[in-house]
């Protein structure tokens, strides 16, 4: 399905402007509570028949930095970067569009997250998979939840029985139905949590700590402070221990 590319001549006195301008001389305008695009040329290159829509970005710059990898939403309208796709929602389904109004993703998903390092994340009937860079979808929604790509790893929840585990950018399911929790990355480690205990493994999806500990913490400068028996240890990234579990209390590096 594509949608015809439209260009309406009408007068800039029909619309209520509620965009802001680009880079690229095109403005995100509202018409009677529907978005579209205008042309600095008074063309309206994609008709307002949106009920939401993002600025547009460049999906082949690779320079692009999003401190925000969440669902598409108005404020993004204000932090332009390039020149090539949109995310529309049309009728309360979301898709992608390009600035020829061409329909690169047909609005079928519940909902599309920003590209970010390269992947977005789409949601199908309360199911997650993923997109590439090229808008291809390289796995399908089957998972119960997924999160964005931060580093070389993601982590998706099974949705059969709830677990968590660790899939690369080429949609290998390294670990599967394993964890009850993985927490974000952070300096290149996730913590993991099983049946109580706590562990590690790196963003290649490599199990480096076993949930063995009472609780871990986050990496800080190699090293990561670890909870057994009440007392406190440090571990190097290899996850080998460089301290006997004796310390009562201890600061991160």
């Amino acid at each position: 399905m594509m949608f015809k590319k439209v260009l309406i001549t009408t007068s800039l006195a029909v619309l209520f402007f509620t965009g802001c301008s680009t880079k690229e001389d095109i403005a995100i305008v509202n018409e009677k509570g529907k978005y579209g695009v205008l042309a600095n040329s008074n063309e309206v290159i994609v008709k307002p028949v949106y009920d939401e829509l993002s600025n547009f970005d460049d999906r082949k710059n690779k320079n692009i930095k999003t401190d925000h990898p969440n669902i598409v939403n108005l404020h993004w309208l204000h932090n332009y970067y390039g020149d090539d796709y949109a995310i529309a929602e049309y009728k309360g389904k979301y898709g992608v569009i390009n600035k020829d109004n061409e329909m690169v993703v047909k609005p079928i998903y519940d909902s599309i997250t920003k590209l970010f390092n390269g992947f977005s994340v789409i949601k199908l009937d309360d199911k997650y998979g993923f997109l590439n860079d090229e808008f291809e979808v390289i796995q399908k929604p089957i998972f119960r939840n997924a999160r964005e790509f931060l580093g070389n790893a993601a982590f998706v929840q099974s949705n059969a029985n709830g677990k968590w585990g660790c899939i690369t950018k080429d949609m290998d399911l390294k670990i599967n139905d394993v964890y009850d929790e993985i927490y974000n990355l952070h300096n290149g480690f996730a913590r993991t949590v099983k049946d109580g205990k706590w562990g590690y493994i790196n963003d290649t999806c490599k199990v480096v700590v076993e949930p063995t500990y009472e609780y871990g913490y986050d990496f800080s400068k190699g090293y990561a402070k670890v909870v057994g028996n009440g007392h406190v240890a440090y571990i190097n990234e290899k996850g080998e221990k460089i301290t006997k579990t004796i310390f009562t209390r201890g600061e991160n590096f």
